[in-house]
C-alpha cells in the first residue's frame, strides 16, 4: 500500500479488515444474515439472538476476543464492570456485532448487570437499545450520538458519554450520574 503524506508517498505494509457472511439459523431454519469479522460467532449468535428478543431470560476475568492486529476500519466495543475493571473486548466490520458479542459474552460468562459498555462507533437509537438491553448504566464512545439515542437513553436511565477523549467527554445523563465516582475521569 501506499501512502500519500506530506507530499510524497511512502510504501508501508497494511492489514485489512476481514469480512464475511453469517449465516444464523434458528431450528434449522434462517432468521438472519449479515456481514461480520471472523471470531467468537457463538458470543455473535447468542448475543444477537438475545438482544433481538428471541431469547428471553436475564442476561447471565477480562478476555479480549478475536484480535485482528491494527486494520483501521473497523469497529470495537468493551465490556467493563461497575470498578471499570474490562472483562471483554472485540473487533467487527460492525457495530451492532461488536456490542451483540458483549451481550453473548455476558450470557455464556455469566455477567451479570450492571455494566458499562464502551464502542469506538456513533451511538444511534438502535446502539442506545442494544445498550439497555445488556443492563448497561453507561454507554461510552469516543464519537457522536444521535438526538434519538440520546432522548431513549434519557429514558431507560441509560448515561450516554460521547467524544470520549483523555481530556474530556460530553455527557447526557439521566437524572445524575447512575455509575460510581471516579469511573468516568478522563
Amino acid at each position: 500500500m501506499w501512502r500519500f503524506e506530506g507530499g510524497c508517498f511512502q510504501e508501508e505494509a497494511y492489514s485489512l479488515p476481514e469480512k464475511e457472511r453469517f449465516l444464523l439459523l434458528v431450528n434449522g431454519k434462517p432468521w438472519a444474515s449479515f456481514s461480520y469479522t471472523p471470531g467468537d460467532e457463538v458470543y455473535l449468535a447468542l448475543g444477537h439472538l438475545f438482544l433481538s428478543g428471541v431469547l428471553g431470560g436475564a442476561v447471565a476475568g477480562g478476555r479480549r476476543g478475536g484480535g485482528r492486529g491494527p486494520t483501521r476500519g473497523i469497529h470495537g466495543a468493551a465490556l467493563f464492570d461497575l470498578s471499570g475493571q474490562l472483562l471483554y473486548l472485540n473487533e467487527d466490520i460492525g457495530r451492532h456485532n461488536a456490542v451483540d458479542r458483549l451481550a453473548g459474552y455476558m450470557l455464556l460468562e455469566g455477567v451479570r448487570p450492571p455494566v458499562l459498555l464502551a464502542v469506538t462507533g456513533r451511538v444511534s437509537q438502535e446502539m442506545a437499545a442494544k445498550a439497555i438491553g445488556t443492563g448497561a448504566v453507561l454507554l461510552a464512545s469516543r464519537t457522536g450520538a444521535t438526538a434519538p439515542a440520546v432522548s431513549l437513553a434519557q429514558r431507560y436511565g441509560l448515561a450516554l458519554a460521547a467524544y470520549v477523549r483523555p481530556t474530556g467527554y460530553r455527557l447526557y445523563a439521566p437524572g445524575g450520574m447512575p455509575v460510581p465516582e471516579g469511573v468516568l475521569r478522563p
